[in-house]
């Protein structure tokens, strides 16, 4: 195989690995750790090893979409900085059963809206830490869930709908809107009650150590 074959292979595979979702998340990372800094795609491409063009364009689309999205200012042409008004709040999660909450706080004046994909594992009840985006204009506040500091529960009820190689718990609770994923391994003897019952589901007690 060529030289340029493969350092197309290692490309490819490695844009497989950082995806623009990740990468995202990874640049705000940056950005919140180092709130004081004014950062060009050169910059955030070193603090991150990334060494590809097509990776560093990436870079560059997402940090101009972070500033269309209010979370970046750019003082200087291709220079960026967290905006000044975001904060960190604490605050408690109240789940709707789509999927989406709102953080309860005494830190701010109104509830925070998260969506889904910015809770981060957060569930009903949890006590949480919360990035609170930069507000737009004639908008509901809203941020992301960085850090759970306390959960509610880690005992879920509810219907364990089993395959071969898996199982998911369907809580019985409308504050869990999704399913729980469970490698067999995890369930400790029990991935055998289900044989004799209709569509391998069966309903007990299961203590969840849910992914922070």
């Amino acid at each position: 195989m060529s030289s340029k074959k493969k350092k197309n292979k290692r490309l490819e595979g490695k844009k497989q690995m950082i995806n623009k979702k990740s990468l995202r998340e990874n640049i705000l990372t940056i950005f919140r750790n180092f709130p004081s800094e004014t950062l060009n795609y050169k910059q955030i491409s070193k603090r991150l090893d990334i060494k590809e063009n097509p990776l560093k364009k990436m870079i560059t689309e997402i940090l101009y979409e972070l500033k269309e999205e209010e979370h970046l200012d750019e003082p200087q042409t291709g220079k960026f900085h967290l905006k000044a008004e975001a904060c960190y709040v604490v605050g408690i999660v109240d789940l709707a059963t789509n999927g989406y909450g709102f953080i309860v706080t005494d830190e701010y004046p109104e509830d925070i809206f998260v969506s889904m994909v910015n809770l981060n594992h957060a569930l009903h009840g949890d006590k949480v830490k919360v990035y609170l985006f930069a507000k737009k204009k004639k908008s509901r506040p809203e941020g992301e869930v960085v850090e759970i500091l306390e959960r509610a529960r880690t005992s879920f009820v509810g219907i364990v709908e089993m395959s071969k190689s898996f199982a998911f718990l369907v809580p019985s609770a409308k504050q869990i809107p999704f399913d729980i994923f469970i490698p067999l391994r995890s369930l400790n003897g029990q991935e055998n009650l289900g044989k004799n019952i209709p569509k391998s589901k069966l309903i007990f007690r299961l203590v969840v150590r849910v992914k922070e």
